[in-house]
């Protein structure tokens, strides 16, 4: 058996033909790249590449930068013109995703629809959203499993709002497990379905951080023995790829249980299911792509934090809300059209602090051109969501939460509807978009017809939480304290008498 050190000496030798065979055998035009960090010789631009708050770094850059990783060419898009001519306009070559070989191939996300090749495969997965989510109508056929599940998030935040975070997630992966498979969660700590639907969606989170393992700029690596020093990523790999396996036969066989004895809830895999389709991967892509669904976000973290923040604008939504519902009755999907605050403190909630700050990348499988520069098949193009997201020329104060932005008035037009940033680009745009929508919409309308969120004192003064994200693909606001009660005891009332009536 070779010692370590002429292992390592090979692994060395190979790595650098890896990367020096990418050098040589791109296309000459490569010069006329768009600008970017000069780099070293053969890891390139490698540690320029920031390792948090990516965003941050990249929106001191240039509209359209490039870099080269390890013979990898990639491109960050840093402007809403930019991203929208090349991956909207021209998606028909910029819809492909980087090839992951640890994330996408060796642990199986490469068969789900945030992940999957642009091809035959992908088109199905979303033909299946389009078929049970594509349309409102379709939409509203999930709305009463929507609507408990926003009233088991407020009977939890009454009973122990300290909690308020550990709530958010139940509910995001109750939701997730009913609309997916019609599965029940009543006892989260107990379930092995929810807790793997958690795992998979914190698992995901972490793999598809650019630069969490070098595999992924390697992909030679994957067959090195796993005796070898260095390869101890290679028992993670196994974990990860035992959860996907699990997170996507376990409730699928409890669905075709359901469905065998007439109980089942419907939903997306059942609906899909009863469709005649009897090509050989039908079932497969039914499983997989439920697993779209699976969330562990935090995005109405960022509305709490927010209200806490800017007091004025909770009491402009309360003030709404109100005049609308009185105080006899909780929010429902009927009043969206007459909420228009509530919309737009929605769609600021998704502009604000953004779940996915950097967007899923995506590859080109065709040599462009853009303003001059050249930008070669297999290229990663990566769109700085964030930074568009908080473009001073599209968004005025864009690091403040203004609401109003998003309404019409004093002879000023509406500015740019995030969802045009927040939800994917092109033909890689979430499927679910409607239902994303529509949840945001009740669950953010009923919270606030229900509590009213201040921040924590200590020695008599108020103590503000920081405005600050995590890293990593998934973000959200790093954990804070605050205080949550009923605006009034009918509030309170009105939520417990909705959940005892189910």
């Amino acid at each position: 058996m070779l010692d370590a050190y002429t292992v390592a000496g090979l692994l060395a030798s190979l790595s650098a033909l890896w990367i020096l065979r990418s050098f040589l055998t791109r296309d000459k035009a490569s010069h006329q790249l768009p600008p970017g960090p000069k780099g070293l010789p053969l890891i390139g631009s490698l540690l320029d590449l920031p390792r948090r708050q990516e965003w941050e770094t990249y929106s001191r850059w240039s509209d359209v930068m490039s870099v080269t990783a390890l013979g990898q060419r990639i491109v960050i898009l840093g402007s809403f013109e930019a991203t929208m001519d090349l991956l909207e306009k021209r998606s028909a070559i910029y819809s492909d995703r980087p090839y992951l070989a640890l994330t996408g191939d060796l642990v199986g996300h490469q068969k789900t629809i945030p992940l999957c090749p642009y091809g035959d495969r992908m088109k199905k997965l979303r033909r299946l959203f389009t078929k049970t989510l594509g349309t409102r109508k379709l939409v509203e056929s999930f709305e009463p499993m929507i609507r408990e599940g926003v009233q088991d998030l407020m009977l939890n935040l009454l009973d122990s709002p300290d909690k308020f975070r550990e709530h958010i997630l139940l509910m995001t992966g109750a939701n997730a497990l009913f609309l997916s498979h019609g599965l029940r969660v009543k006892d989260p700590k107990s379930e092995r379905i929810f807790h793997l639907a958690n795992i998979v969606a914190q698992d995901f989170a972490i793999l598809a951080t650019p630069g969490r393992y070098v595999v992924d700029y390697l992909p030679f690596l994957q067959y090195v023995p796993s005796w070898i020093p260095g390869t101890g990523w290679k028992k993670d790999v196994a974990q990860y790829k035992q959860h996907v396996e699990d997170a996507v036969k376990i409730p699928f066989e409890a669905v075709r249980r359901a469905m065998a004895s007439g109980t089942e809830i419907p939903s997306f895999c059942s609906r899909n299911l009863q469709d005649p389709d009897d090509s050989p991967d039908h079932e497969d892509c039914i499983q997989y792509g439920s697993m779209a669904m699976y969330t562990g976000a935090l995005l109405l973290a960022s509305c709490v934090l927010a209200m806490i923040l800017y007091p004025e604008v909770q009491t402009r939504a309360h003030a709404e809300l109100d005049s609308v519902l009185g105080s006899e009755r909780l929010p429902d999907f009927s009043d969206r059209d007459s909420l228009p605050y509530i919309n737009a403190l929605c769609s600021e909630v998704l502009r604000w602090l953004p779940v996915t700050p950097l967007a899923l990348a995506h590859k080109t499988t065709e040599d462009d051109t853009y303003n001059g520069f050249f930008i070669p098949k297999g290229t990663i193009v990566q769109p700085n969501s964030w930074r568009l997201l908080h473009d001073q020329n599209i968004y005025r104060n864009p690091t403040e939460f203004m609401p109003e932005r998003f309404l019409a008035g004093n002879g000023r037009e509406p500015e740019l509807d995030p969802k045009n940033m927040a939800f994917g680009y092109g033909r890689r745009i979430c499927p679910g978009i409607l239902l994303a929508e529509s949840t945001l919409f009740i669950t953010i309308a009923t919270m606030l017809s229900v509590l009213k969120f201040s921040p924590v004192e200590e020695n008599g003064r108020y103590v503000m939480p920081p405005v600050q994200q995590t890293d990593g693909l998934v973000s959200h606001p790093v954990p804070f304290q605050c205080n949550i009660n009923p605006r009034s005891a009918h509030a309170e009332e009105l939520v417990r008498s909705a959940v005892e009536m189910r």
